[in-house]
């Protein structure tokens, strides 16, 4: 049995880590919620209080599952380390650190992690189903670029995310001039084409993130070419890929088959959507086809349960030796 903290326990990701802690059994003698300050979250109906991560002592704890920003883990990062305790990181802040491990459960830990490492880095939300994607196919085939399109929900921007969705979209039926609430321009009944900052090359930071985190996961570099952009959904992420490969139809739907986080619609009339995704533990593929050597196909998943928090939680199990 073992001790764990969740850093960051009363945002998205961290009440979704907590719920897939208890659903999956992980043997927990103390459970301890650290936040900015004093307070209670409620969790199927049990009320938990949390603390204020200022001057805690990790070492009374042996893990810690970081749902907080770059900001806030690299401020009690030494703390941590000091205290020799296990980090399971969903931050920005470790993932392209070549000393660290970052890990999809499913695709790279074992070539990945080593016995000693105790800290490990859960990739961005987007990158992290890709790479199962890629992999499943990776195995009966080669790949050597990719283009893909996201369509990111609200909530891949936290709390402020879904509440300036929910606020633009209610002011909207009273008024034609609504003020963005949060996001650069105004999300409700629209598309936002831009996922964080532009630099040099015309790339947004989220864009940069996806290729580069990839690129560290997979076994060998593919060129990608990504739009990440932000649609008017509360919960669940989309994605469009597009590839090239020498596989028939019935050989890609048997390639992504093999992976049992993949759930393959392969009725050309079914699909699955962003909504339906949520609160499900599986990537849903539909809409597969293969024009020419060109193979397209339509990705969606809860990407707080799924694109995260799942993630980080089966890593821990393996770090643990719980998987066996």
């Amino acid at each position: 049995m073992f001790t764990v903290a969740v850093l960051g326990a009363s945002g998205l990701m961290g009440r979704a880590i907590l719920d897939i802690l208890h659903e999956r059994n992980f043997p927990m003698k103390k459970l301890i919620l650290l936040g900015r300050e004093n307070g209670a979250i409620t969790i199927k109906e049990q009320v938990l209080n949390c603390i204020p991560v200022e001057n805690f002592d990790f070492t009374k704890v042996d893990i810690v599952f970081n749902a907080t920003n770059k900001e806030v883990i690299l401020k009690y990062l030494s703390a941590i380390v000091e205290a020799n305790t296990i980090l399971i990181d969903k931050s920005d802040a470790l993932r392209l650190d070549k000393s660290i491990p970052l890990v999809v459960s499913e695709v790279n830990y074992a070539s990945a992690v080593s016995k000693t490492d105790k800290i490990v880095s859960s990739p961005n939300c987007v990158a992290l189903p890709l790479a199962i994607v890629l992999q499943a196919m990776l195995y009966k085939t080669k790949i050597e670029e990719i283009f893909v399109t996201t369509f990111q929900s609200a909530s891949g921007a936290g709390h402020r995310g879904t509440k300036a969705l929910l606020e633009e979209a209610k002011k909207s039926f009273m008024s034609t001039n609504v003020s963005p609430a949060y996001f650069d321009k105004r999300i409700a009944f629209d598309i936002l084409p831009k996922i964080g900052d532009i630099n040099q090359n015309s790339s947004s930071t989220e864009e940069l993130k996806v290729m580069s985190e990839l690129n560290k996961i997979l076994p060998h570099k593919i060129k990608i070419n990504i739009t990440c952009t932000r649609v008017p959904v509360l919960v669940g992420h989309a994605i469009d890929l597009k590839l090239k490969c020498n596989l028939s139809k019935e050989q890609i739907v048997s390639a992504l088959k093999s992976m049992d986080i993949i759930h393959v619609c392969d009725r050309d009339d079914t699909y699955i959507t962003q909504r339906e995704s949520v609160s499900e533990d599986k990537i849903f593929i539909s809409r597969i086809r293969k024009i020419g050597d060109v193979c397209s196909m339509w990705i969606s998943y809860d990407n707080i349960r799924l694109g995260g928090a799942l993630n980080g939680v089966k890593i821990a199990e393996k770090l643990l030796h719980l998987d066996n």
